[in-house]
Order: structure tokens, then C-alpha cells, then sequence
């Protein structure tokens, strides 16, 4: 019930979001090597799949509401990165408002593939700076990131606009029953 609640509260949150009139929204998701992992009994689904599968509802969701002819004027757009040990542009940000550009968003999403050896870990901190940096380039005013991740970061950025990442991995960070705070 409690997991019903907080999907309902969700699910509200993206509604609210996909109606707002000028909108600029970024996708940031997960594709480091954990991904790959399916934790459905009986299922061939992985992790990365769901997240896409999310990713490509949210579109379709967002495409409806910015081709609607009350919608035609607003400034509605949508980016897309992925992130592993680095961060990646899938696309961005662009117009949904033609099933053109739908379309090819949508075989956007459906190309990417996990990261594994080299560039399998998670580093959240990139993946959202290039997010915001695609935000802080666009002229709208309602700004929003949806992050799709499975897990704490592994890995971190050494510079990100001056900034030194903290290691993840440092013993000196785990609290008492060696978790990472």
C-alpha cells in the first residue's frame, strides 16, 4: 500500500509536469553495468529495459500534450542523457511536437546499451551535470530533471565546474554498518 502510494504521488508529479505549458525537461539515466541485471523471477526484462521503457511512456506521454492544438504555442522541449562511468547527449534539447521528432527520440532511446568494463560505474554527478548544463542553456522558465538510476554512485567526477567530487568508494565515508551516507 505504501509503495502504491508513493507510485500514485509520482505518477501525479509527471502528469503535473508533462501538462505545464513551457517546459524543458531532461531525462538522465542509468546505463552503467548494473543495469543489465533482471530482477524479475521468470522475466527477461533488465533494469535498463524498464528504465527505457519508462523513459519512452514519458515521451509518448509528453508528445500527446505538446501536439494538442491548445499546446501548439507553448515552448515545450525535451533532452536526453545517459550516464555510466562518464555522461552521455542522447539528444538535446529539441521540440516533441511532430511524430517526426517523436519518432526519432524514441529510436534514440530504443539504441541505448549498458555500459560494461571501463565505463561500467555509476556516476550520478555526471550524468546531472550535463543535464543542468543543458537547462541552464534554455530560455524556459519551468525546468525539470527526471533521473532514472538504480543504485548509489560508485564512481564520481574529479572536476565539475571547480568542483572536486567526493570518492564513494572511501572507507573514511561508510558509516558504522558500512553503508555509504
Amino acid at each position: 500500500s505504501h509503495i502504491r502510494n508513493v507510485r500514485e504521488k509520482i505518477l501525479s508529479k509527471i502528469e503535473e509536469i508533462i501538462k505545464a505549458q513551457d517546459i524543458a525537461v531532461v531525462i538522465v539515466m542509468d546505463i552503467s553495468n548494473t543495469m543489465t541485471t533482471n530482477d524479475m523471477v521468470g522475466s527477461s526484462i533488465t533494469r535498463v529495459d524498464e528504465a527505457k521503457s519508462a523513459a519512452k511512456q514519458f515521451i509518448n506521454k509528453f508528445y500527446e500534450e505538446a501536439s494538442a492544438s491548445d499546446a501548439k504555442s507553448a515552448k515545450r522541449q525535451i533532452g536526453f542523457v545517459t550516464f555510466a562511468t562518464s555522461s552521455y547527449e542522447v539528444f538535446g534539447l529539441q521540440d516533441c511536437k511532430t511524430t517526426n521528432q517523436r519518432d526519432s527520440m524514441l529510436s534514440k532511446v530504443n539504441s541505448i546499451t549498458t555500459k560494461t568494463t571501463d565505463e561500467r560505474f555509476t556516476n550520478m554527478e555526471a550524468g546531472l551535470s550535463r543535464a543542468q548544463n543543458m537547462l541552464n542553456n534554455s530560455q524556459i522558465q519551468n525546468k525539470y530533471i527526471i533521473f532514472l538510476t538504480d543504485g548509489l554512485p560508485t564512481t564520481y567526477s574529479t572536476t565539475v565546474g571547480g568542483y572536486t567530487g567526493y570518492n564513494p568508494q572511501d572507507p573514511s565515508l561508510r558509516l558504522s554498518n558500512g553503508a555509504v551516507p
